[in-house]
């Protein structure tokens, strides 16, 4: 599925979902979509009634020791907040079109020091329980693009 227009509201995500009539039949073809990342955070904070930043920080950043890791940032971690870029060399906004709706798949932000730490825990030189997942998150799943590249699970 297609990620819904943007800007839309957390609560609407739901409605989206609930009138899109799909354009192919399920399985017939990989598309790349955040939705289904954020309709999975969604119904983790109305499951387990917790923020985005508690889930996030006791499943994924609080194992892995990212100490500036988050959706919403203090002032000194705003501070250490790594700056995208784009293509162009010009500095990216700290937020796209589609967020907070999205925010479940990709609104959180970071430092270098933190990337880095996923970087080591990606490539197995970080030893947290996490680590038993690496499997799993490495397996491919779809085929992508001409040069033989794949796309495995998201953290």
């Amino acid at each position: 599925m297609p990620n819904p227009p943007s800007p839309t509201p957390p609560d609407e995500l739901w409605r989206f979902i609930g009138s899109y009539q799909l354009l192919r039949a399920p399985g017939e073809q990989s598309l790349y979509s955040n939705l289904g990342y954020a309709l999975l955070a969604q119904a983790m904070v109305g499951r387990l009634n917790a923020s985005e930043d508690q889930l996030f920080a006791r499943i994924i950043t609080g194992p892995l020791g990212f100490k500036d890791t988050a959706f919403e940032l203090t002032p000194a971690q705003r501070a250490r907040l790594a700056q995208g870029f784009f293509p162009n060399g010009q500095p990216a906004p700290e937020f796209e079109p589609g967020y907070p709706a999205l925010a479940g798949s990709g609104g959180i932000r970071s430092t270098l020091n933190d990337m880095m730490r996923y970087l080591d825990f990606e490539l197995g030189n970080v030893d947290v329980p996490l680590s038993a997942l690496l499997p799993v998150l490495h397996q491919p799943r779809h085929a992508a693009g001409p040069n033989g590249g794949s796309v495995g699970l998201a953290w």
